[in-house]
């Protein structure tokens, strides 16, 4: 599960977890879509690529502490700035964009789908 701490809205209620190398390596590159009450955390990461992805994303940057550095959307096909102090990635469906800001502190719960 994702939540919002600052805002106090539950963002997402499955995590797929990208936390070895292979499953960071393909992310969402195989599928068709991210369902809305789904996102990708990609850990560790500083960067992403949307290559041989269909759909637009929004990718979230956060820091070690769970505080929201950078949101944006990516279309497929492109490379996310480099954030040098973030630590993890979440990568959710474009529509849910307004669901998180810079500053926002997250949680993480250990709840998790692969």
């Amino acid at each position: 599960m994702l939540y919002n701490l600052t805002k106090e809205i539950l963002v997402a209620e499955n995590v797929i977890m990208a936390d070895t190398f292979v499953k960071r390596f393909f992310g969402l590159m195989n599928r068709h879509k991210l369902p809305d009450d789904t996102v990708m955390v990609i850990k560790p990461c500083k960067q992403i690529h949307t290559f041989f992805m269909r759909f637009e994303i929004t990718a979230v940057f956060v820091d070690s502490k769970n505080i929201v550095l950078q949101v944006i959307k990516l279309k497929p096909w492109q490379i996310s700035p480099y954030v040098r102090d973030a630590s993890m990635v979440i990568e959710l469906p474009a529509s849910k964009d307004n669901k998180l800001s810079c500053g926002d502190i997250i949680m993480l719960s250990e709840r998790r789908i692969n």
